[in-house]
């Protein structure tokens, strides 16, 4: 998928130099689909310590740049964004017996997808690969003792969707799915876990051409 990416890229600045351009600014929301299932940690001397789970995935915000490149029917359409989402975990300290506790972690990237299709008037059918480059988070597992985060610097996935453009208006509705466990940077005691599922997103962006 790396290579895949670049390759796009190539195919962007070659098509730049003799498309229709259009640039401008983008935002939007993205809700997160996923069924993860309880996660339990152990300690150092294997005996259950957290049950950890998903309780909720709220909306995500992205916001930054965007440009089109068309030549006759077909486009291309790289994007550079800041996406910020957050999670709610439960946590059940079993060790302990202390009950449930809610808490929440705030994870920040910069997406880079790189969108191709064809447009038929105002419509455009799109797909293409997408890199998501990790910044930073902010979490409340931190407090918890043994836990570490083990974040990819990169990670892929791909998009696909439509989209309509009405004059400097430019509106997508893409799913994407990432090509990582959801919670595969969750480190305890120096051991990783893993959701069972991808995570996989709904995104509505609008785009507004200079």
């Amino acid at each position: 998928m790396k290579k895949f990416l670049i390759l796009a890229l190539l195919i962007t600045t070659t098509l730049a130099a003799t498309a229709q351009k259009k640039f401008g600014i983008r935002g939007g929301l993205s809700s997160t689909d996923f069924n993860p299932k309880d996660l339990v940690v152990t300690n150092a001397n294997d005996v259950d310590q957290l049950r950890l789970a998903v309780d909720n995935a709220k909306y995500g915000l992205h916001f930054g740049l965007f440009a089109q490149f068309r030549k006759n029917r077909f486009f291309i359409q790289p994007e550079v964004v800041f996406n910020s989402n957050e999670i709610e975990y439960t946590v059940e300290d079993i060790e302990n017996n202390v009950g449930k506790t809610a808490i929440s972690a705030r994870y920040n990237y910069v997406d880079i997808p790189i969108n191709a299709g064809f447009k038929f008037g105002p419509l455009r059918v799109q797909a293409g690969p997408v890199g998501h480059f990790f910044v930073n988070s902010v979490s409340d597992l931190k407090d918890w003792d043994g836990y570490k985060e083990s974040f990819k610097e990169a990670t892929w996935g791909v998009q696909y969707g439509f989209g309509i453009d009405i004059w400097k208006t430019v509106l997508d509705f893409k799913w994407e799915r990432n090509f990582k466990e959801f919670g595969d940077h969750v480190t305890f005691n120096d051991v990783s876990y893993n959701f069972d599922d991808t995570q996989n997103r709904f995104i509505v962006s609008l785009g507004i051409a200079f």
